[in-house]
């Protein structure tokens, strides 16, 4: 799921991304769902679809990912939609 979903985020193409995450039947960590409501709430945000962003930044706020690298190269994405959103963590 990560690597195609992160390789069409990157290269813009938001709508593959989002298939790919969509896709995903592996049962989500904590790491793998910071990731996964990140780069969904970074595409909304760069949309302008506020809305669901903040769902899925809301989805994983009370997941504490200041606990490790793992979780800090996993929440990348949903630091940069909060960022986006002009929120921060809180």
């Amino acid at each position: 799921m990560r690597g195609a979903a992160l390789h069409f985020l990157d290269h813009g193409d938001w709508d593959r991304a989002l298939l790919h995450l969509d896709q995903t039947t592996d049962a989500l960590t904590h790491i793998r769902g910071t990731a996964r409501s990140g780069v969904a709430a970074l595409i909304a945000v760069r949309r302008g679809d506020r809305a669901t962003a903040e769902r899925h930044i809301t989805a994983v706020a009370d997941i504490p990912y200041l606990s490790g690298v793992a979780f800090l190269l996993a929440a990348q994405y949903l630091t940069r939609g909060e960022s986006v959103a002009g929120r921060g963590r809180r």
